[in-house]
């Protein structure tokens, strides 16, 4: 679906950044993202107005799914269009052996190409660089610290060349403990307590996925409300990756804004984990096309995050 779609001197004043012609095309990629926790995907406690905003202006297929609920093979889909079974990466950490990338067939129609990455599982220790000029990885980095980094990368293209810039966020992963200058603060102190003594590797956490002794129950909606924090801090960073992108490099442009897979809070048995299942929870995604060219519109027919 994705590659388908894709197919100054001292003293004086500011000069303004040469536009491109050809569209800059600006992939936001998110980690452990449930689509329903999206206001735009009816989600009443959501504070993502940035990202609803952006589905409203463009194209949002709103049944898409992911190809597996593990990070390394899903978005080696969304970066090659092959299945799991075909690109190499079975599972978390794999190396993706698949040749062909979308960050080398635009790079060799000319665009420029650059990624930041906030997971060490996004990296170019699992080949995932391929076809970058640049590939950056922040492991663990706060949404809004990702942003001011991949506009630093953007600052530095050159502005009359189209350019490909992959952003992949990472804050809604467990352990859920929302940025403290975010938007939304929830008052969850039991859960903010159990997510710090994972941090630190201070509990056993496959007792927590499998809610041994009714833990993980008894404080579910506490960690929703967190989780829906970072999301909104994810949503805030967004808002302001896309609006410096549009001040450094005018001109028109491609974004699509999607997750490499959902989150379990329950379904399945499982408690702030993803992988062994197949729910929903798991594998229903958000993909949002927008931009110059891009009707604005919905689809709940099938979607894919790969060709």
């Amino acid at each position: 679906m994705i590659l388908a779609l894709l197919a100054a001197g001292c003293g004086s004043a500011p000069v303004a950044p040469t536009p491109h012609t050809r569209p800059d095309v600006i992939v936001v990629s998110v980690d452990t993202l449930r689509a329903d926790h999206l206001g735009f995907l009816g989600h009443e406690a959501a504070h993502t107005p940035a990202i609803d905003a952006l589905a409203r202006s463009g194209f949002a297929f709103r049944r898409a799914t992911t190809p597996e609920p593990r990070t390394t093979p899903a978005l080696a889909s969304l970066q090659t269009g092959l299945r799991p079974t075909h690109h190499g990466a079975r599972e978390v950490g794999d190396v993706v052996t698949a040749e062909g990338r979308l960050a080398g067939w635009l790079a060799a129609a000319g665009w420029q190409t650059a990624a930041v990455s906030a997971m060490a599982v996004v990296s170019p220790e699992q080949a995932m660089d391929r076809g970058f000029d640049q590939f950056e990885v922040h492991h663990d980095e706060r949404a809004a610290s990702m942003a001011e980094r991949a506009l630093a990368l953007a600052r530095g293209l050159e502005g009359a060349e189209p350019a490909y810039l992959w952003v992949h966020f990472a804050d809604p992963h467990f352990p859920y403990l929302p940025d403290p200058h975010g938007p939304v603060q929830p008052d969850a102190p039991t859960c903010r307590r159990v997510a710090e003594q994972a941090a630190a590797g201070k509990l056993r956490r496959v007792e927590l996925f499998a809610d041994r002794g009714g833990r993980a129950t008894a404080m579910l909606d506490e960690c929703r409300a967190l989780y829906d924090a970072e999301i909104a801090a994810v949503d805030e960073a967004v808002g302001a990756l896309l609006a410096g992108l549009a001040e450094a490099r005018p001109g028109p442009r491609l974004v699509v804004f999607t997750a490499d897979h959902g989150e379990n809070q329950g379904e399945d048995g499982l408690f702030f984990e993803h992988g062994p299942s197949v729910d929903d929870a798991d594998v229903h995604i958000p993909l949002v096309f927008a931009g110059d060219g891009v009707p604005a519109g919905t689809d709940d027919g099938v979607a894919r995050l790969r060709t």
